[in-house]
């Protein structure tokens, strides 16, 4: 949305799916590098230590703050080096996530 701001009930309730949580950081850092390049990249310097890395690079960055914050929940993935083979399963994991909390869980 416009000034970089999101929208999204999901984010009321703690996803519990990895699925689920890369997807939220990879919403939050694609809406603010659009609205704040500067802010965007002062955040990833402080959260994982890397700097200078565009967008392409987001899902990768998005699992690495996932990491700090829930290491168990990511463990099975080895981030240490960026990849073709990681940079896809990235991808295919954002994009098996839900962007809204009926459809992470139905009964809410």
């Amino acid at each position: 949305m416009g000034y970089g701001y999101l929208r999204d009930m999901a984010d009321w309730f703690e996803s519990k799916e990895l699925k689920h949580k890369l997807g939220t950081i990879y919403g939050l850092l694609k809406s603010l590098l659009q609205a704040d390049k500067y802010t965007y990249e002062d955040v990833v310097k402080e959260t994982t230590g890397l700097e200078q890395l565009g967008e392409v690079y987001l899902p990768y960055i998005a699992a690495k703050i996932v990491y700090k914050y829930c290491p168990k929940c990511i463990s099975y993935l080895d981030l240490n080096n960026f990849t073709p083979k990681l940079y896809g399963t990235l991808w295919k994991t954002i994009y098996s996530g839900k962007s809204c909390c009926h459809l992470e869980n139905d009964a809410k």
